[in-house]
């Protein structure tokens, strides 16, 4: 169970600032009330990906796809942790899990783009890029 919406949309408020460390102290707090909460495991992740704690960032995803494995944000996080590590193939496959549950998901394409031209790929990136692009651009409209 997650909390409520507008509880979410003010911790999200907090990562788009950058206020890592406040949104690591609410978060920590709100999963003392909703331990199985996938939206705020990956929201921690998210905080300490952002404060470069990759190791506990990678743990903190992992938990939030133990709880929904079927939260593509999570498993695109986690891409980007691998990709930070140069864990690139192993990245390859988070990002592709996470297109394969969320088809529409631009920021699942880019990482995999970003990826692809890390590993010196750069046709295959360009592919995806275009498609993040495209993908994006749907996602404005709706």
């Amino acid at each position: 169970m997650n909390p409520p919406n507008e509880i979410v949309v003010e911790l999200i408020q907090l990562f788009s600032n950058k206020k890592f460390n406040d949104l690591i102290s609410k978060v920590g707090n709100l999963l003392n009330d909703y331990p199985d909460s996938y939206q705020l495991w990956n929201l921690l992740g998210s905080a300490n990906l952002g404060l470069g704690k990759l190791d506990e960032a990678i743990i903190n995803f992992d938990v939030s796809i133990d709880k929904n494995k079927k939260y593509a944000p999570a498993y695109n996080n986690k891409g980007n942790a691998l990709r930070i590590l140069g864990k690139r193939e192993e990245a390859l496959d988070y990002y592709s899990k996470a297109i394969e549950i969320e088809p529409h998901f631009a920021d699942a394409y880019n990482g995999k783009a970003y990826c692809l031209e890390d590993m010196n790929r750069p046709e295959e990136a360009a592919e995806n890029f275009k498609i993040a692009k495209i993908k994006s651009e749907k996602q404005k409209k709706n």
